[in-house]
């Protein structure tokens, strides 16, 4: 009799767990002419994507969305919410390394890794003390990056199934705006086998920390950004330059390369009116801007690459564009 109230039990809590699992196949939302169409009215966030998988979060529901790439066909999460194993109180962010999706909740101090093929959780890191608000991924790490009045960098390894803080992790000092509640260092990670990089939301500038312990803190040069004085015969200007707008929306790395494109609002020569429909390519080892590529979305919201695509959010229009690099 014991026994059988153990197995019922486990029945009962397996439904519970998995019952946050539901799938779809691609006809309810699949690549149509390279769009997925999304819900209109909602709030779409942290857009990422893996070789075989892309993902995405939308806050309003408090779902995950996930799609098999090669196959079509999406799943959607939706975590419990509370403190016990494999619930999720808020998330921050998430990564795709191949077939494993690592949701953050920063307010339980933990990354909880789920595989996306058998869908179902896998493992939890714990962090501990320190709250990890920002996550990122190379092909076989991921990485989180945790602040109080100094940021410390870690790394899992899924292979291993630990997460450990990096030996000579990067020690930044940061200012915060008390009225408006804005971290100095916020702003898009991203990662790859040699560096760590944050770009900053607010300023034209990032960090790039060396995985073997090295920091570089530089600005990137704006001004090839601005259009020059017009002057008339009489050598007066006859309008200011234009202004960039620092408002970062989003990053991504351009698989094997130097490149990061930034999703920002601006203005070039080429574009004298604030377009959102464009992405800065900007070289970080030369430290200079090598151009711009035109999306044709309307309003450019989120970003995310693999090897052979550009994935882009259009936030006016409510889909994702899927361009070939």
């Amino acid at each position: 009799m014991k026994s059988l109230f153990t197995i019922i039990l486990l029945v009962i809590c397996s439904s519970a767990l998995f019952s946050q699992v539901e799938e779809y196949n691609d006809l309810v939302l699949g690549f149509e002419n390279g769009t997925i169409q999304l819900e209109k009215d909602l709030s779409y966030y942290y857009l990422t994507a893996s070789n075989s998988y892309l993902a995405w979060y939308e806050g309003y529901t408090n779902q995950v969305y996930y799609q098999n790439l090669i196959n079509g066909k999406i799943g959607k999460i939706k975590p419990k919410k509370g403190r016990g194993p494999f619930e999720i109180l808020s998330i921050r962010g998430l990564v795709i390394i191949s077939n494993q999706l690592f949701l953050l909740d920063s307010q339980n101090n933990k990354i909880v890794s789920y595989n996306m093929d058998k869908s179902e959780f896998v493992n939890e890191f714990i962090t501990g003390r320190y709250r990890i608000q920002f996550i990122t991924s190379s092909l076989e790490k991921v990485y989180g990056k945790a602040i109080n009045r100094k940021a410390i960098y870690f790394e899992i390894d899924p292979s291993k199934e630990e997460i450990m803080p990096i030996e000579k992790s990067f020690e930044e000092n940061f200012t915060r705006d008390m009225n408006r509640n804005i971290f100095r260092f916020e702003g898009p990670f991203l990662a790859n086998s040699e560096y760590l990089i944050s770009v900053r939301t607010y300023e034209p500038s990032m960090y790039i920390f060396d995985l073997d312990g090295e920091l570089n803190d530089f600005e990137y040069d704006e001004t090839n950004l601005k259009p020059e004085y017009e002057f008339n015969e009489f050598g007066m200007a006859t309008r200011p330059p234009l202004e960039v707008n620092m408002n970062l929306h989003d990053a991504a790395l351009k698989p094997n390369s130097n490149i990061i494109y930034l999703a920002r609002e601006g203005y070039t020569e080429k574009y004298p009116k604030n377009n959102r429909s464009i992405l800065y390519q900007y070289d970080y080892v030369k430290r200079e801007y090598v151009g711009v590529l035109e999306t044709g979305v309307e309003s450019i919201g989120k970003i995310a690459t693999n090897d052979r695509y550009l994935f882009v959010y259009d936030d006016k229009n409510f889909k994702i564009i899927k361009i070939k690099l």
